[in-house]
C-alpha cells in the first residue's frame, strides 16, 4: 500500500536491506515496492526477486525494528566502536553505556568481537532496543559475525568502509571509543567523530 511503513530483508542471510516508505509501486516477480529511505540503496546490491517486503502491519514485523523507525529521527545517534582486543568493559565504558540509555540515544555499532560484541551484549542484558548492527558485505557475500538480536545491516565494501557510513549516519558527531591505544581504525574514527568520549584501556 502506498505510504505503509516497510522492510526489505533478504531471507537467505537474514538481513534488513532498507527500512523506509513505500513511494510507488512496481512488479518484480509477485512483490511491489519502491522504497526510499536512509540506507534504501543496499536494495540495488542484491536480486531483488530474492527480496521479501514486510509492511508495519504483518504480524511477523520486528517489533524492534517498529521501534528503529519511529525513533531514529527524533533522537540523537551515537557510534559505539572499538578494538577487537578488548574481552572487558571497564566501570568507565558501563557508565557511559548507561548514560546513553538514559538519554535515549540511537545507538549504531560494528559486528566484530571485542568491543563491538561485548556493547552488544550489554546492551542487550539492558533491554536496550534502540540498537542497529552494521556490518561489512564485501562483494556482497559478507556476514553479521556476531549480532545478538538487533536488527542487522550490510554495508557494501570492506571494515573502513562500513565504519565510514556509520559516521555518516551519525553525521560524524557522537562517538564512544573503547580503545587498545593500538588499533588503527578505532583511532580513524575518533579522529573524524566531532565529539567523542575516548576510552583508553592498555
Amino acid at each position: 500500500m502506498l505510504g505503509e511503513k516497510v522492510i526489505v530483508y533478504h531471507p537467505e542471510s537474514n538481513c534488513f536491506l532498507a527500512v523506509g516508505t513505500i513511494t510507488q509501486e512496481f512488479e518484480t516477480g509477485d512483490i511491489s515496492f519502491v522504497v526510499e529511505g536512509e540506507i534504501s540503496n543496499k536494495i540495488t546490491t542484491w536480486d531483488l526477486n530474492e527480496c521479501g517486503v514486510i509492511g508495519e502491519n504483518d504480524p511477523e514485523y520486528p517489533q524492534s525494528m517498529k521501534h528503529f523507525q519511529s525513533s531514529k529521527n527524533n533522537k540523537s545517534t551515537v557510534m559505539i566502536f572499538g578494538s577487537r582486543s578488548i574481552n572487558t568493559l571497564p566501570k568507565e565504558a558501563i557508565a557511559s553505556l548507561d548514560k546513553i540509555i538514559e538519554l535515549k540515544f540511537n545507538v549504531i555499532v560494528g559486528d566484530a568481537p571485542g568491543v563491538d560484541d561485548l556493547v552488544q551484549r550489554y546492551l542487550k542484558s539492558r533491554n536496550y532496543q534502540s540498537v542497529t548492527v552494521y556490518y561489512a558485505k564485501f562483494n556482497g557475500n559478507g556476514v553479521a559475525r556476531n549480532n545478538n538480536g538487533f536488527p542487522v545491516i550490510g554495508v557494501m565494501g570492506n571494515y573502513n568502509q562500513r565504519d565510514a557510513k556509520m559516521r555518516a549516519i551519525a553525521n560524524n558527531h557522537y562517538g564512544l571509543a573503547i580503545w587498545d591505544g593500538v588499533s588503527r581504525g578505532t583511532k580513524t574514527s575518533i579522529d573524524l567523530m566531532k565529539y567523542c568520549k575516548v576510552i583508553t584501556i592498555k
